[in-house]
């Protein structure tokens, strides 16, 4: 699994980066908005990764933060929220935003984000609710949540 990246910009848009490293592969990532915005106008930069691996070939997610891949884990947890969805609700609302539109079920705002309809942002709010700290819904940082 690439759980990180860093290296030289060969390029960058608001969807993808492609990212050569030390050993001159470049990978392409589908980038959040968060991510595009820590990379524009820089010569070098890294990301924090998910590899999803499936019938349709092998995708790079990138993330500017730990906290921003946690919470994009947790969303792809969700029934009906895949990668893409994933980065989608992280490229329209901040990790804090998320988190708090989850803590206070604040389906109108996370129904806000282009293709997430008003039935999947209840289901994220419901399956979610007790994944995403305290903290995280006040505008914090997400605390990874232990498993038993």
């Amino acid at each position: 699994m690439i759980g990180f990246i860093k290296g030289k910009i060969l390029a960058i848009t608001p969807d993808y980066a492609l990212i050569e490293t030390a050993s001159g592969l470049g990978f392409e990532v589908a980038c959040s908005y968060s991510a595009f915005s820590a990379l524009a106008g820089k010569k070098e930069g890294e990301l924090y990764t998910y590899m999803q691996v499936g019938e349709n070939g092998v995708a790079l997610y990138g993330f500017s933060s730990q906290e921003e891949k946690n919470m994009f884990l947790k969303l792809i947890t969700v029934s009906g929220v895949g990668p893409r969805m994933g980065i989608a609700i992280l490229s329209g609302l901040n990790t804090a935003d998320v988190a708090a539109a989850i803590a206070t079920s604040d389906i109108k705002r996370l129904s806000s984000v282009k293709g997430l309809g008003k039935k999947t942002a209840e289901r994220i709010c419901l399956e979610l609710r007790e994944k995403v700290s305290a903290p995280a819904a006040k505008g914090g940082t997400v605390v990874p949540q232990r498993t038993v």
